[in-house]
Parts: structure tokens; sequence; C-alpha cells
């Protein structure tokens, strides 16, 4: 695969073009601190997407057969990295040695929602955030925080349901 449209975006704005797996790893090590996303750009409108900190990022990827987020949000450094690194050059095998699900459709050429077979023109302008970056920057983040947000939201219920359980059961009477 060529690196011709290949680049790494940070949520500063920052590109870098045909990034190395180096340039890659910085930027990811990153997240958490100075950064809050990062997109890696890729041909034909697909990208491949992180957000959260080390230890617990979450990864979302668009290609020409849909939109997909990782089902763990307790992704590392490391293995995003080999996923960008990976993604860079054209391997495709580390679509199937991690588990994603599908969220929606993903850019098949041409530009707009309607050539990326969306009907809600919203996804659709965060899939084609090269034709307009600095008016989707924000989009794309919020969309990866929200997944984050929703992520923490049901850990914290399952934090609290437990804590609940072991409260009840502390007030059950012995027999």
């Amino acid at each position: 695969m060529s690196t011709v449209g290949i680049y790494l975006e940070d949520s500063n704005g920052s590109c870098i073009q045909a990034p190395s797996d180096a340039q890659i790893r910085a930027t990811l090590e990153q997240l958490g601190g100075a950064l809050e996303h990062c997109i890696l750009h890729l041909p034909g409108g697909a990208f491949v997407q992180t957000a959260g900190e080390p230890g617990r990022l979450v990864l979302e990827y668009a290609d020409a057969e849909g939109r997909y987020e990782s089902d763990h949000a307790d992704l590392d450094v490391s293995t995003v990295a080999s996923i960008f690194a990976a993604a860079s050059i054209g391997d495709q095998g580390w679509k199937r040695e991690h588990a994603f699900t599908r969220t929606g459709d993903g850019p098949v050429g041409g530009s707009g929602p309607q050539a990326a077979g969306v009907e809600d023109a919203a996804p659709a302008e965060q899939l084609h955030h090269e034709q307009n970056p600095e008016r989707e920057r924000g989009s794309v983040k919020d969309d990866l925080l929200g997944g984050l947000k929703r992520e923490i939201s049901r850990e914290a219920s399952r934090g609290m349901r437990n804590l609940v359980r072991k409260g009840m059961r502390s007030f059950r009477k012995p027999r």
C-alpha cells in the first residue's frame, strides 16, 4: 500500500504525513495528557482513531465495509500502536485479531452522505473528516468521548449495583 494520503492527526490539529511507527507510538503516548484523541487517515476516506488514556484506550475504524468500535475500552498503547502501524501499510489482519462491533456504514468512495451510503448526515460528515477537518474535528472527538462516557457509565452502574448488593447483604439478619 502506498503511504500517499495517509496521515496521523492529533486532537490539537497537528498532522504527520506517512507517520513512522515511532511517530505513531509517540503520539499515542500523549493520549490522556496533552492529547484527547488521534486519527490515522487512510485512502478512500477510511480511518482508524482512538481516544482515552494509556491502558484505557478505545478504538474505532471505518472502511468500505462499515464503521466499527472496539468491544474493549481498555486497550494499551502497544496494541493500538501496532494496529495503527499495520493499518498504515495496508495490513488488515488486526481486524480479525481484535473484537469489534459494527456501528454504521463506512465510506465507499466519492464524498458526502450519499456516497458513504449513510442516511443520516452526521455520521457521514464524521467519516469524511478529510473534506473539512476544521468543521469536523469536534464531532469526531465528541463521538469518541461519548463512547468513552457510555463505557464509564456502564462500569459505574455495575459498581453501584455491586455496592448496593453488598450493602444489602450486610444488613440481613443472620438466622
